[in-house]
C-alpha cells in the first residue's frame, strides 16, 4: 500500500528523530503551543486571565505534550495555576496521563503550587513513565530548575502531610530516602525517617541509602539511618529555643535556657548543635558556657561539619585555640575535608598555622588539587609557605599533573620556590601538557626563577628553547642552547615569529637552514608562508646563510609558490633574485604565477612576469560557497568587460587578469536558493564538429547526503566555478548541464512512527 504524505502528516514525517549529524535543524513552528501555553509559561497573568476560559486553548497539549496549567506549575507560578484550575483545567489532566502538573512542580521544589494542586484533589501517588512519585521527584530535585528557587524541605513537607508515600520506589529503583542522603541533607532525611522510610530498602544497583551514605562517608547521616531512634542524634527542629538564645547572643539568655532543662546539645536544622552555631559566630564565651553543660565538641551535623570546622572556616583564630585546648579532632573530615581544608579555602593562615601546630594533616587534596597547590594558586604565598614548613607533600600532582613548583613559577612567586625547593621540589616533573617548571618560568618571563630552577638543575629541553625564543630573550636563548638545547629545532619553532635578531643568533650557533619540520618545511618556507607578516630581512639573511631557495615540503610548496600564494610581494621580489625557479608547482600542478592569478592579483602577477613568468591561463580555477550574486549565471565568457562585471556583481572586488584573445572562462553560479551542499565538477571537455562541450555536473557531499536521508534538502546557495580554457581556431565553446547526484531520485523519507 502506499502512503500519501501531505499537509502536518508530510510535516511530520520529515522531521522525525535522525542519527546525529552536527548539524542545528531547526525544529518546524509548535502549532499545538497556543499563547495561553506562552502565558502560562512566563507567568503573565493578564493573558492567562483572559485567555483561560477557552477550552480550546486550556486543556490543549503542545508538541512536548504539556498542557497550560502543567507549564504555569513548573515555572511555580501560582496564580496562573489558580486561574486555569478556576476555570475548569484539570489538575491531573486526563486519565492514564503520566505526567502532571502536581509532578511537574514537586521535581522543581514548589511547595506553594504543590501545596494548592494537593488541595484541589491533585494525586500524590500520581507516578511518571519510569515510576516517579511526587515526593521521589522533590527529594531527587530538578535537572533544569525553571521559575522561583526551589524550596525541597517544605515541599517534602506538604507531601508528607497528604499522604505521600515514604518507601516507594521509582527509577533505578531509589526511595526518596536515597535521594536524600545524596543530597547530603539531614533536614530532608529526618522527616522521612520521621514517616516511617526504610534505610535498608536497596535499588538495582544494590545499594541502600545507608550504603550510599558510607559510600560519601558521611559518619552522622549513616549513624542516622542505621539507627533513627538513638536520641542524640534526633532534629528537634528547625531551630530550638536553646539555638534561638545562642544566636540572640546573650550568654545569660543562653544559661536561663539551659537552666530550664533544654539539651545542650540538641540539634536542629540540619542536624547542627548549639556549639556548633557558637563556633561559626566567634562567640568564645558562649563555647565556654555550652562546653562547661556539657556540649559534645567533635559532634558532625548532616554534613559532617565539627564545630572546629565551623570556626576555621569563618576565621575565629580564638575559638579555633579553645576548642584545640578542649580537644577538638583537629584531622575529623567532612567529605574529605578537613577544618585545615576550610581555613586554606578560606584564606586564614594564623588559623592555618594553629591547626598545623596541633598535628592537622597538611596532605589532604582537594578535589584532587594539593593544599599548597590551593594556596598559590589563590595567590597567599603566606599560607603556601606555611603548609610547606608543616609538611605538605611538595612534590604531589594535581588532576593536570602539575606540582606545587610548577604553580609557584606560574605565578612567578619567588620566595614560595625557594621554600619548594628546600623542601625537596622536583624541579624535571613534566605535567601532562608536557609542561615543566623551567618551561613555565620561561615563559612568564621570570628571570630569577629561571636562575634559580637551572643552578638546581632543570634539565633543558626543547620546549624551553621555544619559550625562551617567545618571549624574545636573547640572553636566555644563548644560555639554553649552551646547555645542550636543539637549536635547529629551535630555528624552525621560532618561525615565522622571531625577529631578525633571534634568526640571527640561532644560525650562528649552528641552526641548520635548510633543517625541516614535520610537513617537510624549511625555515625559509615557514616565513614566506607568513602571510603579510612575513620579515624580508629574514628571508633574506637564511639565503645569505645557505638557505635552499628552491626546497620544496611535502606538498611540493617551495618558498617562493608560498610567498606568492600569501600575496608577500617584498618577499617574493628577494626570492626572485637570489634565483628561485618560477616553472616549480605544487601538488596540484600551479606555479606561482597560477596562484597569484587565482587569486587575482595583479601586481603579483605583474611581479612574476617581470621576472620571467610566463602567462599560462589554463587550467586557473576558481570555486567557492559564497558568491553574494543572487541570480544564476551558467555562460562562456570571453569578454573583459563581461568579466569584470561578473566580478563585481559575484564578488564586489576587480577580476583577475585573463588574456581573452586566447582563453575563455566556463562560469557556474548557483545562485541564490540553490542546494548548498552540492559542489561543482567539470568534465574534460569534448571536442567535436566545431563544437568544445564543457560538461559540468553537481555532486553531493557526504554530509548533504545523510542530511537529506533525515530532512530533505536544505536551501541556502552562493556556489560557483570558473575554469579557464585555451581558445582553438574555429571551435566554438559551450557549456551544458550532465546528470549528477541532483538527478538522481531522492532518498525514501524514513517511515512514521508506529507505521
Amino acid at each position: 500500500m502506499k502512503l500519501r504524505l501531505d499537509g502536518a502528516l508530510l510535516m511530520a514525517a520529515m522531521f522525525v528523530s535522525t542519527p546525529a549529524l552536527g548539524l542545528t535543524i531547526m525544529p518546524p513552528p509548535d502549532l499545538d503551543h497556543t499563547p495561553l501555553h506562552a502565558a502560562a509559561e512566563t507567568c503573565d497573568l493578564e493573558t492567562v486571565r483572559s485567555l483561560a476560559s477557552d477550552p480550546f486553548q486550556r486543556d490543549r497539549h503542545d508538541r512536548n505534550d504539556n498542557t497550560p496549567l502543567m507549564l504555569a506549575a513548573e515555572n511555580g507560578c501560582l496564580e496562573a495555576v489558580r486561574l486555569l484550575v478556576e476555570n475548569g483545567a484539570k489538575v491531573d489532566g486526563e486519565p492514564g496521563e503520566t505526567e502532571t502538573p502536581l509532578l511537574l512542580a514537586a521535581e522543581q521544589g514548589h511547595a506553594d503550587v504543590v501545596a494548592y494542586l494537593l488541595e484541589k484533589g491533585a494525586d500524590p501517588k500520581a507516578r511518571t513513565k519510569k515510576g516517579d512519585t511526587p515526593l521521589i521527584l522533590a527529594m531527587r530535585g530538578a535537572f533544569f530548575p525553571k521559575g522561583p528557587e526551589g524550596k525541597p524541605l517544605e515541599t517534602l513537607e506538604v507531601l508528607l502531610r497528604h499522604g505521600a508515600e515514604v518507601n516507594v520506589a521509582g527509577e533505578f529503583g531509589r526511595t526518596p530516602l536515597m535521594w536524600a542522603v545524596l543530597h547530603v541533607d539531614a533536614r530532608l532525611v529526618w522527616p522521612l525517617l520521621q514517616k516511617g522510610a526504610d534505610p535498608s530498602v536497596r535499588d538495582k544497583d544494590g545499594e541502600s541509602a545507608v550504603s550510599k551514605a558510607q559510600e560519601l562517608k558521611l559518619d552522622y547521616l549513616t549513624q542516622l539511618l542505621k539507627d533513627p531512634r538513638r536520641p542524640d542524634l534526633a532534629i528537634l527542629g528547625p531551630r530550638t529555643p536553646l539555638s534561638d538564645a545562642v544566636k540572640g547572643g546573650k550568654a545569660a539568655d543562653v544559661a536561663a535556657v539551659l537552666d530550664q532543662g533544654a539539651d545542650v546539645n540538641g540539634r536542629f536544622g540540619n542536624g547542627s548543635t548549639p556549639l556548633m552555631q557558637a563556633a561559626s559566630m566567634g562567640r568564645t564565651d558562649l563555647m565556654d558556657l555550652l562546653l562547661k553543660r556539657g556540649a559534645r565538641i567533635n559532634d558532625k551535623n548532616g554534613t559532617d561539619f565539627t564545630p572546629l570546622m565551623f570556626a576555621a572556616s569563618t576565621g575565629h583564630g580564638d575559638t579555633v585555640r579553645l576548642l584545640l585546648a578542649r580537644g577538638a579532632d583537629v584531622n575529623a573530615l567532612s567529605l574529605g575535608r578537613s577544618a585545615l581544608v576550610f581555613a586554606v579555602m578560606n584564606r586564614h593562615p594564623e588559623v592555618a598555622r594553629l591547626l598545623l601546630d596541633k598535628g592537622a594533616n597538611p596532605a589532604v587534596t582537594i578535589d584532587d588539587t594539593p593544599l599548597v597547590t590551593m594556596a598559590i594558586r589563590d595567590g597567599v604565598p603566606e599560607l603556601a609557605r606555611l603548609l610547606i614548613a608543616g609538611g605538605a607533600p611538595v612534590n604531589a600532582v594535581d588532576g593536570e599533573g602539575k606540582t606545587p613548583l610548577m604553580h609557584a613559577c606560574e605565578h612567578g612567586d619567588l620566595p614560595t620556590v625557594k621554600a619548594l625547593l628546600a623542601g625537596g621540589g622536583d624541579v624535571n616533573i613534566i605535567a601532562k601538557d608536557d609542561g615543566a617548571a623551567l618551561t613555565i618560568a620561561i615563559a612568564g618571563g621570570h628571570d630569577g626563577i629561571v636562575d634559580l630552577l637551572l643552578a638546581k638543575g632543570a634539565k633543558v629541553r626543547t620546549a624551553d628553547l621555544q619559550a625562551a625564543i617567545g618571549v624574545r630573550n636573547l640572553s636566555l636563548v644563548s644560555r639554553l642552547i649552551a646547555r645542550g638545547a636543539d637549536v635547529t629545532h629551535g630555528l624552525l619553532a621560532a618561525l615565522p615569529n622571531a625577529d631578525l635578531a633571534m634568526v640571527k643568533l640561532l644560525l650562528s650557533k649552528g641552526a641548520d637552514p635548510n633543517a625541516r619540520d614535520y610537513h617537510g618545511r624549511t625555515p625559509l618556507i615557514l616565513e614566506a608562508e607568513n602571510w603579510s607578516d612575513a620579515r624580508p630581512e629574514v628571508v633574506r639573511h637564511l639565503l645569505e646563510h645557505g638557505a635552499d631557495v628552491n626546497a620544496r615540503d611535502d606538498t611540493g610548496r617551495s618558498a617562493l609558490l608560498a610567498a606568492a600564494e600569501r600575496g608577500n610581494g617584498a618577499v617574493v621580489r628577494i626570492l626572485l633574485e637570489k634565483g628561485a625557479d618560477l616553472s616549480l608547482e605544487n601538488r596540484e600542478g600551479k606555479t606561482a604565477w597560477h596562484l597569484a592569478a587565482q587569486r587575482g592579483d595583479r601586481e603579483m602577477m605583474a611581479l612574476l612576469e617581470k621576472g620571467g613568468a610566463g602567462r599560462d591561463y589554463a587550467g586557473i580555477s576558481w570555486e567557492g560557497y559564497d558568491a553574494a550574486m543572487k541570480e544564476e549565471f551558467i555562460k562562456v565568457v570571453d569578454d573583459p568587460g563581461e568579466w569584470e562585471g561578473l566580478w563585481k556583481r559575484a564578488f564586489n572586488k576587480p577580476a583577475p587578469v585573463v588574456d581573452f584573445e586566447n582563453f575563455a572562462v566556463a562560469c557556474v553560479f548557483l545562485g541564490d536558493g540553490a542546494d548548498w551542499l552540492y559542489h561543482i565538477a567539470f568534465d574534460e571537455p569534448v571536442v567535436k564538429d566545431g563544437v568544445m562541450e564543457i560538461t559540468y555536473r553537481l555532486f553531493m557531499n557526504r554530509i548533504a547526503m545523510e542530511r537529506e536521508r533525515g530532512f530533505g534538502r536544505p536551501s541556502f546557495g552562493g556556489q560557483y566555478r570558473m575554469e579557464v580554457y585555451p581558445k582553438q581556431k574555429g571551435v566554438t565553446i559551450r557549456i551544458r548541464k550532465g546528470k549528477g547526484e541532483e538527478d538522481r531520485d531522492p532518498l525514501p523519507l524514513p517511515p512514521l512512527p508506529g507505521a
